[in-house]
């Protein structure tokens, strides 16, 4: 409760230059002078002309008001003065302040919480706490100009955050260097006018900015989930987790890709990796789609790994400009007909998946010995030295243990009574059991689709180039789409081949594998050579051919026609009552799984037999069979 003046105060008072006033607190002359932020804080005890009236209590803080409060106001005050310089001597004796003020209470006949809370009005609001407010509503509001409050407010309510002792010092100096004429209350009075005039939304959106703002203050949109069915929407989104486990023999701090159904709160697919990015997201939400299904539509994150070409199938900078992709362009999302929206920015509501991430920090994080906290203050005094120990080294997680213990927490949660909205007291696992219907995908449409996508491709006449690698050079079927775009699907970890599709219609094309470069100024192999230059002959044969091959084209577009319209007519039987209805998953890739299979299979056949580079002829021999005359039948012989 000890009020405090500045080296600048302490020196106009003496009489003294600053640094004559700054040397005695360095050398200890002035008893609990303390230095913070950079700046001496001087206590008023330390000088009889530090506890001057007319320094603590302004007259204009109290003209406003009637002779009889004002003049009780300044007596409290001297009594607040008369009390700091007995706590002073009191204390200088080895006594404590409470004490201090007991005693002085006491013999001028006034009671301990009295002259207490006369301290604490002090310290708060300044002279004007001192006023006694019976009778007079308006008492307690100090007089401030309102184009100095105006003024005060252009310097205060902005990103900087400037102090409100420094926003009073600069609007001091306008008044006084350019003679405004503002009327403007003491400090202390001015920290109550800022309490009570600007609102704490105002406060935080001005000076934290909108995503503490969103989460803070702003009003949101109350969802009824009880209208969504189990598995319908699922959220997805990253999170690090607050502990450090060994990855490599170092320390590290994983990250949480997790996928969570809105209805049920189950966790339906996670994954935990030292970086997050398409792949993890990938690897987690296969989890799901094995496990529950694909679900109806995601809500996800507009962050650059969940909202990605791979996903959604455009650029962020073409859905801004209002491109979205339809059924059959690319797209994981898009080919499982599963429909996105994205997450509002800076709004957590938006996102239910949020609370799950606090949820794992209460219940999994902390448990672990190299919990780190959530925040630099939470964080565990003695972390440093735990991940400097080598029992916690020895025993510490890492990426395989952590996904087997958090696997293990992830059951508990699922099968845990939840008492949010819509849960009526189940479980997540008990509430997905109540859906009516699951949507059901082949694994092998599975493998296909969750494989990563590339951009917008062209084949040029040494076939596909991507990542710097060159691909197909003597594929048949990817020469004869010369100059077309198209994207590849391609497993992150074997780069050896990639399967290849149209850009727009996703039709599939081939299986391209990596070429193989002959190195300049080496001798080559005359085997190698002489294959190189039959695939380069063959090559051109066919496209000299390829008109000869248009009817067997069309033949075989027309048998795949009606083969596909044949399947879609198969009625699926009915099921029970209990057991949710499947619901196959589509997607463009369909009508090429069994040949994308069938090529794999040549491939490996041919591989094994050592016959890579044999020219495999097709040839239709029905032509040479000899045709037998027709006999006709009569009903009576000669």
């Amino acid at each position: 409760m000890t009020d405090y003046i500045t080296i600048e105060q302490a020196a106009r008072l003496l009489g003294m230059n600053e640094g004559s006033v700054r040397r005695k607190c360095i050398a200890g002359k002035y008893c609990g002078a303390k230095k913070t932020n950079g700046a001496w804080a001087i206590p008023i005890t330390c000088h009889e002309k530090f506890r001057q009236p007319t320094h603590l209590i302004g007259s204009d803080d109290l003209s406003h008001l009637p002779a009889n409060k004002r003049e009780a106001a300044i007596k409290k005050f001297g009594m607040i003065q008369q009390c700091e310089e007995f706590i002073a001597g009191f204390m200088s004796q080895g006594g404590y302040r409470r004490q201090a003020i007991e005693v002085f209470a006491a013999k001028n006949n006034i009671g301990f919480r009295t002259m207490y809370n006369w301290f604490s009005a002090y310290n708060k609001y300044g002279a004007m706490g001192l006023v006694d407010s019976r009778g007079f509503a308006d008492i307690a509001e100090p007089s401030f100009s309102q184009e100095a409050a105006d003024e005060f407010l252009k310097h205060f309510l902005t990103p900087r955050k400037l102090s409100v002792k420094l926003c009073y010092q600069n609007i001091l100096y306008i008044n006084k260097t350019e003679n405004k004429g503002w009327k403007i209350p003491a400090l202390r009075s001015v920290y109550n006018w800022v309490e009570n005039h600007v609102p704490k939304p105002v406060m935080i959106l001005h000076r934290q900015g909108q995503k503490a703002y969103e989460a803070a203050c702003a009003p949101y949109i109350q969802k009824d989930l009880s209208e969504v069915g189990p598995g319908e929407i699922w959220v997805g989104d990253h999170h690090q987790l607050n502990c450090w486990i060994l990855f490599k023999g170092k320390w590290v701090r994983p990250w949480l890709t997790c996928w969570m159904d809105m209805r049920s709160r189950c966790i339906v697919g996670w994954y935990l990796s030292p970086s997050p990015n398409q792949n993890t997201i990938m690897i987690a939400m296969r989890g799901g789609v094995e496990k529950y299904g694909p679900p109806d539509s995601v809500k996800i994150d507009n962050g650059k790994d969940y909202d990605s070409q791979t996903f959604t199938g455009t650029t962020k900078t073409e859905r801004r400009k209002g491109y979205i992709d339809e059924f059959l362009f690319a797209g994981l999302y898009g080919m499982m007909d599963i429909s996105v929206s994205f997450a509002i920015p800076y709004h957590p509501q938006s996102k239910p998946i949020e609370r799950l991430f606090y949820t794992v920090d209460e219940q999994f994080t902390k448990t672990i010995a190299t919990y780190c906290g959530n925040k630099p203050e939470n964080k565990p005094e003695n972390l440093n030295e735990l991940l400097e120990n080598q029992k916690i080294i020895d025993n510490a997680y890492n990426f395989d243990s952590l996904a087997e213990v958090f696997g293990r927490w992830v059951e508990v949660y699922n099968n845990t009574v939840h008492t949010g909205v819509g849960m009526e007291g189940r479980t997540p696992n008990q509430t997905m059991a109540l859906r009516l219907s699951k949507r059901v995908i082949s694994s092998e449409k599975l493998d296909m689709l969750m494989c990563v996508w590339s951009g917008k491709l062209q084949i040029t006449k040494n076939g596909i180039t991507f990542k710097g690698l060159l691909y197909g050079q003597y594929e048949p079927k990817l020469i004869n789409n010369f100059g077309k775009q198209v994207r590849v699907a391609y497993n992150p970890h074997d780069l050896r081949q990639v399967t290849v599709y149209e850009a727009e219609s996703m039709t599939r094309i081939c299986i391209a594998e990596q070429n193989q470069l002959i190195k300049y100024n080496h001798a080559i192999d005359d085997e190698a050579l002489r294959t190189a230059m039959r695939k380069k002959a063959e090559i051109t044969r066919a496209h000299k051919n390829w008109i000869d091959k248009r009817g067997e084209q069309y033949h075989s577009i027309t048998d795949l026609t009606i083969k596909a319209l044949n399947e879609s007519t198969v009625k699926t039987d009915s099921q029970e009552k209990k057991t949710p209805a499947l619901r196959p998953v589509k997607t463009p890739l369909d009508l090429h799984l069994d040949e994308h299979l069938q090529e794999q299979k040549q491939k490996l056949v041919r591989k094994a037999a050592g016959a890579e580079n044999t020219r495999i002829v097709d040839m239709d021999l029905s032509s040479l069979v000899q045709k037998q005359p027709e006999r006709k039948l009569r009903l009576f012989e000669k």
